[in-house]
């Protein structure tokens, strides 16, 4: 009979369990336990620090109550309320401080002492501290100081530390248990760490495999953070550069260059948009490629930039993002530059109000793709470009007003010395006894003219002073339209008598009148016929067209000056308006002028709620200045609207001829005996007597001495009194006070004006003084006091 198989043996069978279940049940012991010791030694760790933190609210409450104490005592022994604030503050602070140490008691099982009897002592001594800082405050130190030797505060604080003891002294049995407990759980976790120990062994490899490979991460960054310091401070330099720059292509070319490299792109491209809406292209490669070295390329580059953009004002894209947007692959541009776009880089130029003034395009990152740290550079760059071309314009802008303006200077030295040496001359001329008397004659009147030629410049001077500064004021009157045509071509006429000035008016125009300072339109109507008698053929006519435009209320009337003349060219229609501004401007000209009247001229107009503006067919066709201004349907009679100016009159002056029969004493006061001259030779001519002063103090005691019956003064006198004193003097002189005063100045501003009458003088008029003004002001004495 066959033996049976023997079955294996329980021992070997329960060992190989054992070789391969103990390092598991190892394993999971040595588990259990970790996590045991853990436990033990944190919940030791735990009531350590909550009986030290006990003891150090104890500690807290008390240094606490001592500074309420030392402050108390310190405002007892000195008075000075600054000692109170320790004390204040620690009794805001001790009740939370109370509350604080209840509630870490709370957590702590097996602590008998209760913080209620504590509580009620410390309110005691407060309520004692409280009785002595009153005490002072009333006025009581001496009592105050007396129960720092009561026993009854210093037993307060006595019962206070004991309680305090005994607290402390429970805790601290307390934490001497723990610690005993903590370190039976520390020598059951050292047996443990050497369970560990194989374990840990086994990690180190791991670590240090880590470790390597980490140091290879920061070796990469540390390269990547000194690559990103380099183009942070070459981004500094080439910003100082460009914003050294002076005009635009130095910026760009500086820009372009410097960023391409900074970045590591192939190629930069930059395009400005002008305000004609024209473009401008700069560029800098790598290598230049005769397949798109040409503009059309540039355009389909920004083409596809504008398809890919999204609305964005600042992006990159990779060549498969191009490739992969529908929108940028079905376009003409893209098929036309495609094998040349590697991947791009777009940033935009802004002008000071945000708008768009350009772009700044990377194309193909040298060695990989841009990046957001590239688009970041891009964008600081593009920010300050945008500035350095604002920059440039702003310099191109002042170097050309700067010039215009010392050719303006240079101009009026010439305008200022014509007149100048033709009245030098004559006053020579005048002095030499064998001048004949029609030859004297002949020579005063030049000098009359070029005199009124200076005064003319002078006042186009301060009007234009005037209205830059805003100070210009309108004296506005209804006047007949007509009248005032015929009055600005009327003079007009008389400065080119060899000149034919056709007016063509339409008569629907007789029913309306212009609201306006009727002087000053003149003046501007005036210098647009001068202008077109100066710069055309004296054998061509200038036409002066006035039509309605449009008929509703208000109404415009267009009225426009045409010439054969010169013409002007589209640059200098844009610039025939600015200041200091005039055409073909060169050193040989003949036609004169300082190139003022058509700036003052639009102002005025501007001024008056209306627009001048110049149009041309081109050089040598002639030009059209055409002024609009608003007009209103006839209310009133002609005759009752329209105003006077300032200054008298003709009619006056004759009027005040005529009306002049008795001689005069007039007392002249100016410190320029040459200013005096030709008043006292023109009114001694007219039979007056004329006394005369060169300074305000023997002005004033000339005029109480001789009673004059008009005083002419002026404002800018030397020594103790100008102008204005002696018309306060005179005004409070009781024999002079009701003298006739007239200010002559050279300042004739509103606030001059308004100063003279302040002072006292009856009329104030602005140096040069004319003949017929003169005997017009001492003839009729108009007067502006009162007004």
């Amino acid at each position: 009979m066959k033996p049976t198989p023997r079955a294996k043996s329980s021992p070997q069978f329960v060992g190989a369990l054992a070789t391969f279940y103990v390092p598991i049940a190892a394993l999971i012991l040595l588990a259990v336990l970790s996590w045991w010791s853990l436990n033990r030694i944190r919940a030791s760790e735990e009531l350590v620090a909550r009986l030290q933190e006990e003891l150090l609210a104890f500690k807290d409450m008390m240094s606490t109550l001592k500074d309420a104490e030392t402050g108390q005592r310190g405002y007892l022994l000195t008075g000075d309320p600054e000692y109170l604030e320790p004390f204040h503050t620690a009794k805001s602070q001790l009740n939370q401080r109370l509350v604080e140490l209840e509630n870490v008691l709370d957590t702590n099982v097996g602590i008998s002492f209760s913080t209620s009897r504590l509580r009620a002592t410390i309110a005691d001594k407060f309520a004692d501290m409280q009785s002595s800082i009153e005490l002072v405050t009333a006025g009581r130190r001496d009592d105050a100081i007396a129960t720092l030797d009561d026993n009854a505060g210093q037993k307060l604080m006595e019962a206070i530390r004991t309680s305090v003891s005994e607290a402390e002294a429970e805790l601290e049995g307390k934490l001497a248990g723990h610690h005993r407990s903590a370190r039976l759980a520390n020598f059951a976790a050292l047996t443990i760490m050497a369970f560990a120990f194989l374990l840990a062994l086994s990690s180190v490899v791991w670590s240090i495999l880590r470790s390597n490979q980490e140091l290879r991460w920061r070796q990469d960054a540390d390269a990547e953070n000194t690559l990103r310091a380099r183009q942070v401070q070459s981004l500094a330099d080439i910003v100082a550069r460009v914003i050294s720059a002076r005009d635009t292509l130095s910026v760009f070319g500086i820009a372009l260059n410097e960023f391409r490299q900074l970045c590591g792109a192939a190629e930069a491209v930059a395009v400005l948009y002008d305000l004609q809406g024209g473009k401008r292209y700069e560029r800098n490669i790598i290598a230049v490629d005769s397949g798109k070295s040409d503009e059309s390329f540039l355009e389909n580059l920004f083409h596809v930039a504008r398809l890919s953009s999204g609305g964005q004002t600042a992006f990159m894209r990779t060549r498969q993002q191009l490739m992969d947007d529908a929108n940028v692959t079905g376009s003409e541009a893209w098929k036309a530059c495609q094998r040349d776009i590697k991947g791009i880089l777009v940033v935009t130029l802004n002008n000071p109000a945000r708008e768009e003034t350009g772009r700044l395009l990377l194309n193909g990152k040298v060695g990989g793709e841009f990046d957001d740290n590239d688009l970041s550079l891009a964008t600081q760059l593009a920010s300050t470009v945008s500035v350095a071309i604002e920059n440039a314009r702003l310099t191109g802008e002042a170097i050309q007003q700067s010039r215009r303006k010392d050719e303006f200077l240079a101009m009026l030295g010439h305008e200022l010395r014509n007149p100048l040496s033709a009245i030098l001359a004559g006053s020579e001329s005048l002095k030499d006894e064998s001048t004949s008397d029609a030859d004297q004659n002949e020579i005063a009147a030049a000098i009359y003219r070029q005199s009124r030629l200076m005064s003319d410049i002078v006042d186009d001077l301060l009007d234009v002073s005037r209205i830059a500064q805003g100070k210009i004021t309108l004296n506005k009157t209804a006047s007949s339209l007509h009248s005032l045509i015929d009055d600005a071509v009327d003079g007009a006429r008389r400065a080119a008598s060899n000149r034919e000035i056709q007016v063509e008016f339409d008569r629907c125009l007789d029913d309306y009148q212009l609201v306006a300072d009727r002087s000053r339109i003149t003046q501007c109507i005036g210098n647009l016929v001068h202008n077109a008698c100066k710069f055309s053929p004296e054998s061509t006519p200038v036409r002066v067209v006035v039509s309605l435009v449009e008929e509703q209320q208000p109404s415009l009337v267009d009225i426009s000056v045409t010439d054969q003349g010169i013409g002007l060219t589209p640059k200098e229609l844009e610039e025939i308006f600015e200041l200091f501004r005039q055409s073909s401007t060169t050193i040989d000209r003949n036609q004169g002028g300082l190139g003022l009247g058509l700036t003052l001229s639009r102002a005025l107009c501007e001024l008056h709620g209306g627009r001048l503006n110049a149009a041309s067919p081109g050089q040598g066709r002639g030009s059209t200045f055409s002024m609009r201004l608003p007009i209103f349907l006839l209310i009133e009679d002609e005759d009752d609207q329209e105003g006077d100016d300032e200054r008298p009159s003709h009619s006056q002056t004759a009027n005040g001829h005529s009306a002049e029969e008795n001689s005069l004493t007039i007392l002249a006061i100016d410190d320029r005996r040459d200013a005096l001259l030709p008043i006292r030779v023109l009114l001694t001519r007219a039979g007056h007597t004329v006394e005369e002063a060169h300074d305000g103090v023997s002005g004033f005691q000339k005029a109480v001495k001789v009673r004059p019956d008009v005083i002419l003064c002026d404002i800018g006198l030397p020594g103790k009194m100008n102008g204005y004193d002696v018309a306060r003097a005179v005004r409070k002189s009781p024999e002079i006070m009701h003298t006739y005063m007239v200010a002559i100045s050279g300042y004739s501003q509103p606030a001059d004006r308004a100063a003279a009458r302040e002072a006292g003088f009856d009329f104030h008029v602005a140096k040069p003084i004319d003949a017929d003004t003169l005997m017009s002001l001492v003839g009729e004495r108009p007067s502006t006091r009162g007004e």
